[in-house]
């Protein structure tokens, strides 16, 4: 095959190199990498890195399809008693790849060089392949849910992840982030990773550091949105995925400006010009980019947030009315007044004020949500009550290995339909042009499903 050789000059290598943190992520026309795969890695030297990809397993040299050069940044946090400064972060990008076709690659050259490989996903609305996406929240620093979540399920192997926030809970300790991407490098090095920001990447900080304020997650992770998006952190975005248009939200929006000493619990920020308005923004955008879904070609419209609207674990409960889960006054509760909690740490009661009307006016069939460290599915929702037609299902998938669910809601609603807060597991999400399963496997028996259900394609109005 043709090596495609980029025009900039590849740097010599004289020495070897430690290569770690390697993960992978999917890229589109955003990132000017159209059905792509970026190589992300961190090493001992700033010295440009050669990433090179090969066709099948890479044992054949003919097999040589494509040279990249991947650039390097360092990143210094500040802390009020500490200075931490990240080892050089690589990204290379690997574009217009084939879909659902096996690749190796190869990072730096030399025996100490990093080897593995990966299968992109079935391409954008492919009818004749299977979609399949693993799902999960909350992992902490454990591996193993990420580990079974790499192991095929009835033959049929995951072919990206996607982590609905609290990735490594580092809360401004950078050196953490480190530490979590060196234990999932043997599955995050072989099968590519898409998410978005949970609380602990924005506004959750440890004793003697500073909260990350997205900055940890976003030089860290490979995340398609625009130059100009991630320099004002606005972190939502969408990804065609096979037959699935997964959205990505941010429940943190708002809180960019957010300053954790002077404003501890949020007061002078929730309901300011400024939060609004990004908040806004993102429902602006929202629906947009939901009005732009083609049926025909992505069936199945799914999100992907941190903080669900509806679960029965008491751990983030928020109210914005004496009823629970009910919203009696929308455009209040949009500005962050509540009946209970607080909009700060629990933003998404103001948030479901108004993006639950888009959800169900676009025919989103499914949320997925992290934040509750437990399992639970709920019926077809439209405003807290089941309604088989237009409800959407919401999804708590948080059991990723940062502690067990604990206790529940008295007199749980109706709509509650199953919960697991006892094992760890994820999602699993297996779409064709039928149909879209969604199943829970614990990861003590990732071969069988603890709970499944199935999702039809369905249109708009």
């Amino acid at each position: 095959m043709v090596r495609v050789i980029p025009m900039f000059v590849l740097a010599s290598l004289a020495s070897a190199r430690s290569i770690s943190q390697v993960h992978l992520g999917l890229t589109n026309a955003v990132l000017d990498c159209p059905n792509g795969i970026s190589v992300a890695f961190s090493s001992d030297d700033a010295d440009p890195v050669t990433v090179s990809l090969f066709a099948g397993d890479g044992t054949n040299p003919s097999d040589d399809v494509a040279l990249q050069t991947a650039q390097s940044a360092s990143h210094i946090y500040q802390s009020p008693h500490k200075t931490y400064t990240s080892p050089p972060l690589h990204v290379a990008y690997l574009c217009n790849l084939a879909p659902n076709t096996a690749y190796a690659y190869s990072i730096d050259d030399g025996d100490a060089g990093f080897r593995a490989s990966f299968t992109t996903p079935a391409a954008v609305g492919s009818r004749n392949d299977m979609t399949i996406l693993g799902v999960v929240g909350d992992t902490d620093m454990t591996p193993t849910t990420y580990e079974a979540l790499a192991l095929a399920y009835k033959n049929q192997s995951t072919q990206a992840i996607i982590v609905v926030g609290d990735w490594a809970y580092a809360n401004g300790n950078h050196k953490k982030w480190d530490q979590w991407f060196d234990a999932q490098q043997p599955v995050f090095s072989n099968v590519p990773v898409l998410g978005i920001n949970g609380n602990h990447e924005v506004v959750i900080p440890s004793i003697g550091h500073s909260i990350e304020k997205y900055n940890g997650y976003l030089n860290r992770v490979v995340t398609p949105i625009t130059a100009d998006a991630r320099a004002n952190l606005r972190t939502y975005y969408s990804f065609d995925i096979g037959l699935v248009h997964a959205v990505f939200l941010d429940d943190y929006a708002g809180l960019q400006n957010y300053d954790f000493g002077s404003d501890l619990l949020g007061l002078r920020t929730i309901g300011s010009a400024k939060w609004v308005t990004e908040r806004q923004r993102q429902l602006e955008w929202f629906e947009a980019d939901l009005k732009a879904v083609d049926r025909a070609t992505t069936p199945y419209v799914v999100v992907y947030k941190h903080n669900g609207y509806y679960n029965t674990y008491t751990d983030h409960q928020c109210q914005c009315s004496k009823a629970i889960f009910e919203i009696d006054d929308p455009a209040a509760c949009w500005k962050g007044k509540y009946h209970s909690g607080l909009a700060f740490s629990e933003p998404h009661c103001g948030q479901q004020a108004k993006f639950e009307d888009l959800y169900v006016r676009y025919g989103v069939q499914v949320v997925f949500s992290g934040h509750c460290h437990g399992y639970e599915r709920t019926d077809a929702i439209v405003k807290n009550k089941i309604n088989k037609e237009k409800g959407v299902v919401y999804v708590t998938t948080g059991a990723g290995g940062r502690g067990h669910g604990g206790s529940r809601i008295a007199n749980p609603p109706a709509w509650s339909r199953k919960t697991i807060s006892d094992t760890f597991g994820a999602s699993r999400v297996i779409a064709t042009k039928d149909k879209m399963q969604i199943v829970w496997l614990s990861n003590d028996d990732p071969n069988t499903a603890q709970d499944s259900f199935e999702i039809l394609p369905r249109q708009t109005e």
